[in-house]
């Protein structure tokens, strides 16, 4: 129950048991992996889903064309908005003009990383959990923290792993790019055709990779989640996989906090799976040496 959860000698050995993993895996005996979501790239000034919609919508509809069919097409997408049909709108941007929608994303991204500004404390502090050994899945397409592990950790391009177009099978990787990067417009998976075609339609290769990758993990550590994102039990929580599954709390405002411990409940009490949520205020002693 919530009560539970919540109880300050629960959460203590919650962190305790997160700790063990780390501390077995950093000894090369079990297998963990962090699970990294849009709310930490968000940190450092990148966009988050609909954030990134919203601004290629105003690039396109700033083109001006007076034809009949993309004035059409800006209506449906103005209906589409309405309705949070995300995906499909960045299907219609796309088929329309390529190049313009792969210009126009990479040029965001751009923006951002170039923000001498932009705040990359959280991946110094993810960067500490890769000693332990812990290999990284993410849905984000920017490069921060593959080019913070470059400089400290002098990782190379053999241990990353883009996984639409590699299938991701090799335990020797540090992160797999799970819908794909920046730099690889051809490995995006933002359309609506794009979620189809990799979890849904073969050759689903992503479906096929979490498949394989979760059935032989230990233990999950989520961050930068919503758990009402409709992803993470579509994408895994699903898959029939077993590993324990931590989510770690990236909240600032009571709120927040509450919501997502209504959230914790709904997973625990309704679909039955144990998450045990870990306060970021914690992360310190998460990545202590043992």
């Amino acid at each position: 129950m919530i009560e539970n959860i919540l109880y300050p000698l629960q959460e203590n050995k919650d962190i305790k048991e997160l700790i063990y993993y780390l501390h077995k895996a950093q000894q090369g005996q079990g297998k963990i992996a962090f699970w990294i979501g849009a709310g930490i790239s968000k940190l450092a000034g990148y966009p988050l889903w609909e954030e990134l919609v919203n601004q290629l919508i105003q690039i396109y509809q700033a083109l001006n064309f007076n034809n009949y069919e993309y004035v059409m097409k800006k209506q449906l997408i103005e209906k589409l908005k309405k309705d949070r049909e995300f995906e499909k709108i960045l299907e219609i941007i796309k088929s329309d003009a390529k190049e313009f929608f792969e210009r126009s994303v990479q040029e965001i991204f751009k923006n951002v990383e170039q923000n001498p500004n932009k705040d990359i404390s959280i991946f110094n502090v993810i960067s500490k959990f890769i000693r332990h050994r812990i290999i990284i899945i993410t849905t984000n397409l920017d490069m921060e923290l593959e080019n913070i592990l470059r400089k400290k950790l002098g990782i190379n391009k053999e241990q990353i792993s883009i996984v639409p177009e590699d299938g991701g099978v090799f335990w020797d990787k540090y992160i797999f790019y799970l819908h794909g990067r920046i730099d690889k417009p051809d490995s995006w998976i933002l359309t609506e055709t794009d979620y189809a075609g990799v979890y849904d339609n073969e050759p689903r290769v992503c479906s096929k990779f979490l498949e394989r990758f979760l059935n032989q993990l230990e233990a999950l550590v989520i961050m930068g989640y919503s758990l009402s994102e409709k992803e993470i039990y579509r994408k895994f929580l699903r898959s029939g996989s077993n590993p324990k599954i931590f989510w770690i709390q990236l909240l600032d405002t009571s709120e927040k906090e509450k919501e997502f411990n209504e959230q914790i409940f709904y997973f625990s009490d309704t679909l039955r799976l144990s998450i045990k949520p870990i306060p970021y205020r914690e992360s310190k002693k998460l990545t202590s040496r043992p």
